[in-house]
């Protein structure tokens, strides 16, 4: 009861002393933390009564007032009171409990009764988005311009502009998010996220898929070539061309194909290549040797199914060893890499594949811009 009361009554001037502070993060973990305590109270108690409503309504609130308004906000604080609450949609608890204040705006004509599923939106002008990397409270956006835009993962607001100079193809954090690598069709850099270009070097074969470890930043080429790059200089450590291979092809004669998607697993101690084929190839990088192939079995059991690989990515979890493969027929493979045992398939479309920083939940982004979510871990998943 005393939360409600807080809700209903101050809560304007809470949220204009945090935006005083210059960041909103405060406003998001509230809104988490509110989400959390409804759901833990609702173990123990029916989810009934006005009290309920009044906070489960603010920790949906306080999100989209961040990701609407944010800069506003910190602009101007004051305008929580007068300005943004008429521009909420009318079955929000912003609007039904501040909105009518004789001194606000007045909206008239069409409003929105509820807050929308999209929360932000970036125009991109002119040019277009070409690469896309997410690390803790930012994400980074590359253009065919060759410009790299790092927006705050709270407000999505621009915080800082960078210049490949050449569409940008591929960007990557590490792992502490105060660097950032991207690549084009001729150069790879280091950047720092304050602003600076730690290294730049040029590339004999495009980069698909690119990593870090503690000294290193390492890139895979169409040419099927693996550099090691120095963390602090850019120099290159290693280079060594992985060929495709058949299954229990020992003889390594079999023709040079260029692959079409590559992954790293965690602590780059496997190399994945998926094909114009139905094998994806996997090498330990620790000493160049062949690990074998992945491969679908076709449903009556008689060899392989011979479609194109999409995507691979590995679990970033260093304790879950596995192995998703998007195929361009529509299924999504999950492998075991060090066994190459197939450990289920889904029918899923996946054009694209991320996961969790737990390694729980992956996400599958298919060809017409639809996400949906698995369970990374089950030998029953389903999308």
């Amino acid at each position: 009861m005393l939360l409600e009361r807080f809700l209903k009554t101050n809560v304007l001037t809470w949220i204009e002393h945090i935006s005083r502070k210059g960041s909103l993060y405060y406003l998001t973990r509230t809104a988490k933390n509110l989400k959390a305590y409804v759901e833990g109270r609702a173990k123990h108690l029916p989810p009934l009564g006005s009290e309920f409503r009044t906070v489960e309504e603010w920790a949906t609130d306080l999100i989209r007032l961040v990701a609407k308004f944010g800069a506003p906000l910190l602009t101007d604080p004051t305008s929580i009171y007068f300005l943004i609450p008429p521009l909420c949609p009318t079955d929000s608890a912003i609007y039904r409990y501040s909105a009518k204040s004789p001194d606000g705006l007045i909206l008239t004509g069409i409003t929105n009764i509820i807050w929308e599923d999209c929360i932000s939106c970036i125009d991109f002008d002119t040019s277009r988005a070409t690469a896309l990397a997410c690390g803790e409270n930012v994400f980074a956006i590359g253009m065919r311009s060759g410009s790299i835009t790092l927006y705050n993962q709270t407000t999505f607001q621009a915080e800082r502009t960078f210049q490949h100079l050449e569409p940008v193809k591929v960007l990557k954090f590490d792992n502490s998010c105060k660097r950032f690598v991207s690549a084009g069709w001729k150069m790879v850099k280091l950047w720092d996220r304050t602003g600076s270009q730690i290294w730049s070097q040029c590339l004999a074969s495009p980069c698909i898929a690119v990593a870090f470890d503690t000294k290193h930043v390492a890139g895979v080429s169409r040419a099927s070539h693996v550099t090691f790059w120095d963390l602090a200089d850019g120099a290159v450590k290693s280079d060594h061309f992985y060929r495709y291979q058949e299954p229990d092809d020992v003889d390594f004669n079999a023709p040079h194909r260029a692959p079409l998607a590559a992954a790293f697993s965690n602590n780059l101690e496997i190399l994945a290549l998926g094909y114009r084929s139905q094998y994806v190839c996997l090498w330990d990088l620790g000493n160049q040797d062949f690990i074998g192939c992945c491969s679908r079995p076709a449903e009556d059991g008689s060899g392989t199914v011979g479609l194109c690989v999409g995507t691979v990515h590995f679990n970033p979890n260093p304790d879950m060893n596995l192995l998703a493969v998007g195929y361009q027929d529509g299924d999504l493979a999950i492998y075991e890499p060090w066994s190459r045992e197939l450990v289920t398939v889904v029918e899923a479309n996946a054009f694209s594949l991320a996961s969790s920083p737990d390694g729980r939940t992956l996400a599958v982004g298919d060809s017409c811009g639809t996400v949906q979510y698995a369970d990374f871990l089950s030998r029953h998943s389903r999308v």
